[in-house]
């Protein structure tokens, strides 16, 4: 089974693209996690490439931004392709699925209703 959950704050604004006619959109989501115990315990961030589709794409494109609190379900999705130089580049990312959008950060634009529960079974 590939499940993909993850929940925290996009760190780059989505990026909307064409890709052969279908919409795209790419944006990165921080992750903090914790390693060790007592005076030893660290916390690291972790970024995750996350890519929507379609209907999806548009949508977080309109409604997400930097700084943004998302929970994300998704699968997990490696791609390669060869770079100009002639190496080959990999990537890992997460295709989302369904996106749970957070509270907004930004307080000067103010909120539509119940923002954070944007409902794509609707569209």
């Amino acid at each position: 089974m590939n499940i993909a959950i993850i929940s925290g704050n996009l760190a780059s604004d989505p990026e909307l693209k064409d890709a052969g006619g279908k919409k795209v959109c790419e944006f990165r989501v921080a992750t903090n996690s914790y390693s060790g115990t007592g005076q030893d315990r660290k916390e690291y961030t972790v970024f995750h490439n996350i890519v929507a589709w379609e209907r999806l794409a548009e949508t977080c494109s309109e409604y997400l931004s930097k700084g943004r609190k998302v929970t994300i379900n998704g699968s997990i999705n490696n791609r390669s392709w060869d770079k100009d130089d002639g190496t080959k580049g990999y990537k890992s990312e997460i295709r989302a699925k369904e996106i749970d959008f957070g509270p907004r950060n930004d307080a000067q634009n103010g909120s539509s209703p119940r923002d954070d529960d944007f409902d794509f079974d609707d569209l």
